[in-house]
């Protein structure tokens, strides 16, 4: 029961972010004014474009809430005695509380890009919660030892860092709208050195922080490739979905910064991130361990 709990979780938390970014896109983040939790003044108020944007991602966040306190209960019901699946629940439930805090003060201080930022950094966070304590609550018992480990899980380790730190860079390029000040691919306007301004400079840094990111999947990738590797075919498998992943964020990237940024392409570079992120975590989940 806490697994399937905690996949919906992670499935529900997902759309949420993407919700989120859509909520950015689209300019619907005031939708509902300044009012929390409800709506310009109102449960049920009348819904323009922007105003059903916003009330639908907050509509998405109750139902997020209700699941992930579902799941923490569970583990405490039927895992108390494990903590490697107690912890990470209620640690979902922590960030839960934190996410709706930071969702009110957003609003209040009418979305303010540092506060924006933190929101996606927390509701990342999130999702890495619920979705570990998924992939720890086994049917049975489950106990490893740094033996157990493949050899590249160091390696995971930090692949996933460096994508963790280009999902959040990326966050940074969005709510700084630093988009336009780095144009062209692969490089800044066709030079190597970052553009003038510090937006410039932000917008560099993300591209330089995934290029090195992706260099690590594929290392990672060709790591795990070999046949005595075929114990940790979980981790083959993550280890190619990210890679895979990570190819197609950089296409998509490509065609954002080629097309002057439509918002179409920039929804889906959001949701191919988080999927990146959701992969990675799977990853390094499987690197401790033969399937």
């Amino acid at each position: 029961m806490v697994r399937r709990l905690a996949y919906l979780a992670t499935a529900l938390s997902f759309g949420l972010i993407v919700l989120g970014g859509i909520v950015r896109i689209t300019g619907s983040g005031m939708g509902c004014g300044d009012d929390w939790p409800k709506c310009n003044g109102e449960w049920f108020p009348p819904l323009d474009f922007a105003t059903f944007i916003e009330i639908f991602h907050r509509w998405v966040a109750a139902l997020v809430s209700v699941v992930v306190v579902a799941t923490a209960a569970a583990a405490w019901w039927r895992h108390r005695s494990e903590p490697r699946v107690l912890w990470p629940a209620t640690l979902g439930t922590v960030l839960l509380v934190t996410q709706v805090l930071l969702g009110a003060v957003t609003v209040k201080l009418e979305l303010p890009p540092a506060v924006v930022i933190v929101h996606f950094t927390n509701a990342v966070l999130l999702i890495t919660a619920v979705l570990v304590t998924g992939l720890r609550a086994r049917p049975a018992p489950e106990t490893t030892t740094p033996a157990d480990r493949h050899p590249t899980h160091g390696l995971a380790w930090t692949t996933a860092l460096v994508g963790f730190a280009a999902v959040l860079l990326g966050a940074n390029v969005a709510n700084l709208d630093a988009g336009p000040a780095c144009l062209g691919f692969p490089l800044c306007y066709g030079g190597v050195l970052p553009p003038s301004g510090t937006l410039g400079l932000v917008h560099w840094i993300h591209r330089i922080v995934a290029y090195g990111f992706l260099a690590l999947a594929f290392t990672l990738l060709v790591k795990t490739r070999k046949p005595a590797d075929v114990a940790f075919r979980n981790l083959r498998l993550a280890v190619a979905v990210a890679a895979g992943l990570a190819v197609i964020q950089i296409g998509i990237a490509a065609a954002m910064v080629l097309q002057l940024l439509p918002p179409g392409l920039r929804g889906f570079h959001l949701m191919a991130g988080t999927a990146i992120w959701g992969a990675l975590v799977v990853m390094v989940h499987h690197s401790a361990r033969p399937a």
